[in-house]
């Protein structure tokens, strides 16, 4: 099971093997959507990707924000509020119930283009159970015989 520590050792690797001019990757601190609901996602209006995690800290999913959207357009389609008073944010979905935080990675408006790539690299580095793209590439590869 992958963790947060696990995703921001993969922007690192992704950056020294793809380095990317003029940009730098940084993984945001997690936010908490049950204490932090009344705020801003990290970097809500950039593009870039973002990271769902358990209350373990266990990697759920990674997407992206690119083609016109914003990080925080995309966390909208899965989060909603639950309670205004406490400041809660549920999920829209019964798929999403389990994450609790939530980390992301900015990218330039002009870069969005960016967002796309560094998915795919975490998808294939991490095992995130709500993506298909990276359970069948973690599938496929461990049943692999090198």
């Amino acid at each position: 099971m992958s963790t947060l520590e696990d995703v921001r050792a993969a922007v690192l690797e992704l950056s020294s093997s793809f380095p990317r001019p003029g940009l730098l990757l940084s993984v945001s601190e997690p936010y908490d959507l049950h204490t932090s609901f009344a705020s801003t996602y990290p970097n809500a209006g950039s593009a870039g990707v973002y990271v769902l995690l358990n209350e373990a800290g266990i990697v759920l999913r990674v997407g992206k924000a690119s083609c016109g959207r914003t990080i925080g357009h995309r966390l909208g389609d899965y989060f909603r509020w639950g309670d205004k008073v406490l400041g809660k944010g549920v999920a829209k979905n019964d798929t999403f119930k389990d994450v609790r935080y939530i980390a992301t990675i900015a990218v330039p408006k002009d870069r969005a283009f960016e967002a796309p790539a560094i998915e795919e690299f975490l998808l294939r580095r991490l095992e995130s159970p709500l993506n298909s793209l990276g359970m069948s590439f973690h599938i496929r590869n461990s049943a692999r015989v090198d």
